[in-house]
């Protein structure tokens, strides 16, 4: 069995910092996932494999899912697009000098990241979800970046 390929979101609401915890988490995987890949992304998010899920999942004790849905993805760098069936719509774009307008392009790199080591800065241009959790956060900051994981 392989999740190579395999799209799945993690969206997860906490009640103030996130080190602080009691966060409530929805699971969200392609609806062509089977069973076992299934049971293989919850057991992943679950902490238990280590990776940086082992270093967050303590942090939202209530979990909903893994749920199937329906992903639309457009791939394009700064103005990716995502729906994941009602629960995730998100659309980039590029930050914009709040003076003149002109796209800016910050980068962040992170060495020690336990998520991303490299990333580019956007804007959300929409960013909502709803189903168990719900959250607006249209008009702020997105980041996009490479993720691997590889683990047991």
């Amino acid at each position: 069995m392989s999740l190579d390929d395999l799209n799945f979101t993690v969206l997860v609401q906490w009640p103030g910092a996130i080190h602080e915890g009691n966060g409530h988490a929805l699971i969200l995987v392609d609806e062509s996932a089977d069973d076992a890949q299934r049971e293989a992304i919850a057991t992943l998010v679950g902490g238990d494999r280590g990776g940086p899920w082992g270093v967050l999942a303590w942090t939202w004790p209530t979990v909903d899912g893994p749920l199937p849905v329906r992903y639309e993805l457009e791939l394009d760098g700064l103005s990716t697009r995502v729906r994941a069936g009602d629960a995730l719509s998100l659309e980039m774009e590029p930050i914009r000098n709040p003076v003149s307008g002109a796209e800016v392009h910050p980068g962040m790199v992170l060495p020690e990241g336990i998520i991303v080591k490299r990333g580019d800065l956007a804007s959300s241009k929409s960013f909502r979800v709803a189903n168990g959790i719900s959250f607006e956060h249209s008009g702020r900051y997105t980041a996009i970046g490479p993720f691997e994981y590889e683990g047991s």
